[in-house]
């Protein structure tokens, strides 16, 4: 990699950094495992009236560095992160969250992603769990992220990318009771499994662990308050209560955080500051001390009790061979942002219109992922034939020409292993489907060898090689194919035919 690249990004990083109040320094000795360049963030802060230097280590790929001055993507979601660091630095203690449930943890997330050494086909990071506030209890976790939700969901795996989900997949899961924090003297050897699945994605690119009522995420925020801002820092200290991970955790906004933040302030419960996103806690809160304590003893005491017990096997994963179709509304990104309503418009329309035509041609709806539909079929043929048609229905929606309200979709079909784990699909058929689509047109189907080989000498399908594609991390070329939308002419079916 040219050193002018590397030198481009980190320059960017370091505008980046300053915007959001923080300052730059990288850190000597090398890098971090797989390519990643170990960087410390730093900031002043006031805690407890006293000025005090927070820091942050954070890790960042050589090649997303290298990318990041020519991606706007990268840099929108940079900027993001930074300037939610830049807040949570100024919280007692930046590792820390509580659940739902009501249990404040900590976690310790040992980057970077890696390979399972069991060889299952997910990516996973070793995160060590445990519960501040006076008790003791501990988790040693891998959070495994499905690579159908990598292709989906996330366009680096560095970690300023992928922390807040791996956060907030592990407070659900405790929430769930599929994971439990146990005494150091009882806790198993092996570590407990946290899935981060396409099931926690949802529309417009955006997670989904839970969906929180307005009196949950009030009752959230009083015993964050608690908990984070008086109890662990060992005084009353201010708290960062609009906080996007936790909007993110609870299934709301930072906008609507603020808003009941305000309400609870009104009340009594809570003291803003005059930024209005920090709080602290004022004497009625505290005085409900001994309820709090007694909850989280409680919580502790009776945390659900679906985690695996130690040493019981797994339920074996169910495997098949499927086709699987990936559908994608081209731009459609662009679109929510230039006008959202508009957007979403257009997707409910054009979920309406394609969804009869699944079970027509035999397949099943797997799952939708913002603009994107992931469908199973029995057969490569079916998968096809239902492309085909969904190409050949009209996708002006306004009943008018206006290109604006005109989708193009692309779609890509591989025939596969999938295998059915946990609520999820993985596999090759879903993994090499989702790659392949980015190579069909607007508009346009592009299908595998495997696929191919399923329809070949079919007179109503027409198909041209594109010969052999390299396909993002998929090691080996792979030869595609071209499914022509528009029906032959009676001469172009005779020159089909004459040519097999």
């Amino acid at each position: 990699m040219p050193k002018d690249e590397l030198a481009s990004g980190l320059e960017l990083l370091a505008r980046f950094c300053e915007q959001a109040g923080l300052a730059l320094v990288q850190l000597q000795g090398g890098s971090f495992s797989h390519g990643t360049i170990p960087l410390t963030v730093g900031k002043a802060v006031s805690m407890g009236g006293v000025s005090t230097q927070r820091a942050s280590t954070i890790a960042l790929s050589h090649n997303f560095l290298s990318d990041l001055p020519g991606t706007r993507e990268y840099q929108e979601r940079l900027h993001e992160y930074l300037q939610s660091l830049s807040l949570r630095l100024e919280n007692p203690r930046e590792s820390a969250f509580i659940t739902l449930s009501g249990i404040p943890v900590s976690f310790g997330i040992q980057w970077p992603l890696l390979t399972p050494p069991d060889g299952r086909d997910a990516l996973f990071v070793r995160v060590n769990a445990e519960v501040i506030g006076g008790r003791s209890h501990i988790a040693n976790l891998g959070v495994f992220l499905s690579k159908t939700l990598e292709v989906i969901a996330f366009p680096s795996l560095v970690p300023v990318l992928t922390e807040s989900p791996v956060v907030n997949a592990i407070r659900k899961a405790i929430d769930l009771g599929t994971i439990r924090l146990y005494e150091p003297e009882k806790h198993p050897k092996s570590l407990q499994e946290v899935s981060l699945s396409t099931s926690d994605y949802e529309n417009q690119g955006r997670f989904s662990f839970q969906k929180a009522t307005d009196e949950e995420i009030r009752r959230f925020i009083i015993r964050k308050v608690y908990w984070l801002g008086f109890r662990d820092a060992g005084q009353n200290t201010q708290l960062l209560v609009s906080d996007a991970y936790d909007a993110e955790y609870l299934g709301t906004r930072v906008s609507r955080l603020n808003q009941l933040a305000e309400i609870l302030a009104a009340d009594g419960q809570i003291r803003l500051d005059t930024r209005r996103s920090f709080a602290s806690a004022t004497d009625s809160l505290l005085r409900q001390s001994g309820a709090f304590e007694e909850e989280l003893d409680w919580a502790l005491e009776e945390q659900p009790t679906k985690a695996q017990p130690e040493g019981q096997p797994e339920k074996e994963a169910e495997r098949k061979l499927a086709a699987v179709m990936f559908t994608d509304i081209v731009g459609y990104s662009a679109l929510t942002q230039q006008d959202e309503t508009l957007a979403l418009k257009l997707l409910e329309r054009h979920r309406r219109q394609v969804r009869p035509l699944f079970p027509k041609h035999g397949g099943k709806e797997i799952k939708t992922m913002g603009d994107a539909f992931l469908v199973e079929f029995g057969s490569a043929l079916g998968a096809v034939r239902c492309a085909i048609e969904i190409q050949r229905t009209p996708t002006h929606y306004s009943g008018s020409e206006d290109d604006q309200e005109r989708l193009h979709i692309r779609i890509g079909i591989h025939l596969g292993d999938l295998v059915y784990r946990e609520n999820d699909i993985y596999g090759d058929a879903v993994n090499i489907a989702a790659r392949i689509y980015p190579h069909a047109d607007p508009g346009g189907i592009c299908i595998s060898q495997d696929a191919f080989n399923q329809i070949r000498g079919r007179r109503d399908i027409r198909t041209e090689c594109m010969g052999q594609v390299q396909l993002k991390n998929i090691s080996e070329p792979m030869t595609l194919y071209r499914v022509f939308v528009r029906e032959p002419t009676r001469r172009e079916a005779s020159e089909h035919r004459g040519s097999k």
